[in-house]
């Protein structure tokens, strides 16, 4: 998508050419996949709990046997993730400003200060579930802090008040790649979208996963340049991808 919103955030940040926001957006990346696992097997999805349809809107998946969110700590440090805590947000005391089409903010957790690369670099990142299935994952950057954006934060802190990205994703189905391909394709997708932030002078970054005519997820890459709330994002910001498969 146009203009160069990337590329001003990463610029911002003095990450010149966007070569140190690359392992944010990988780690926000192979977080999709470890949240998607994490999610569809402890809900253990079957082809009646899900549509094939990626559409916004109704409720696509049976989120009532909801998962032990504790555990999610345990599935990124055992996949190698380092960071220094994670937050549980209650999101009953979450201040969100949402339209009537939107949905309901289920989850939300808060890695703090999570590793993403061997140069010292590291970011908050933020999890939110969302009670039609879909995700967003919030990346600070630059040892940003997030907020917990409850009711209890004040106004000013109910936001992040610096650049970042938002990585929107939506699935139906547990991931068919090894944990070896997943780590490879959140690194090449990463690279990717690095170099065309300032081939294309982008914005969003949209794309899909997919194995064979199955896709694991869709998602959207998203610059914040002034700060970013709790406000569900949409994958399908450019109609409905499940043309594409």
């Amino acid at each position: 998508m146009g203009t160069d919103y990337a590329s001003f955030v990463c610029e911002q940040e003095k990450a010149v050419q966007c070569v140190k926001y690359v392992g944010y957006v990988q780690h926000g990346l192979d977080g999709l996949f470890l949240v998607m696992g994490f999610m569809h097997g402890s809900i253990g999805l079957n082809k009646n709990d899900y549509q094939q349809s990626f559409g916004d809107g109704a409720v696509k998946r049976d989120l009532s046997s909801s998962p032990d969110w504790n555990l999610l700590d345990q599935v990124l440090r055992s996949e190698g993730w380092k960071f220094d805590s994670m937050e549980q947000i209650n999101v009953s005391n979450v201040t969100v400003t949402k339209r009537d089409s939107d949905p309901s903010l289920v989850h939300r957790t808060i890695a703090r200060n999570v590793a993403v690369d061997d140069q010292g670099n590291s970011s908050d990142i933020s999890f939110n579930f969302f009670d039609n299935g879909d995700f967003n994952l919030h990346v600070a950057g630059d040892s940003n802090s997030l907020p917990s954006g409850t009711k209890k934060s004040s106004n000013i802190n109910r936001r992040f008040s610096g650049a970042g990205f938002k990585i929107a994703a939506t699935t139906r189905v547990r991931s068919k790649l090894t944990r070896a391909h997943q780590t490879k394709m959140s690194y090449f997708i990463a690279q990717d979208w690095a170099s065309d932030t300032y081939k294309m002078s982008m914005s969003d970054y949209v794309g899909l996963v997919k194995t064979d005519h199955t896709a694991n997820f869709y998602f959207r890459i998203i610059p914040e340049i002034k700060g970013f709330g709790l406000n569900y994002e949409s994958v399908n910001v450019c109609g409905q991808l499940g043309q594409f498969l």
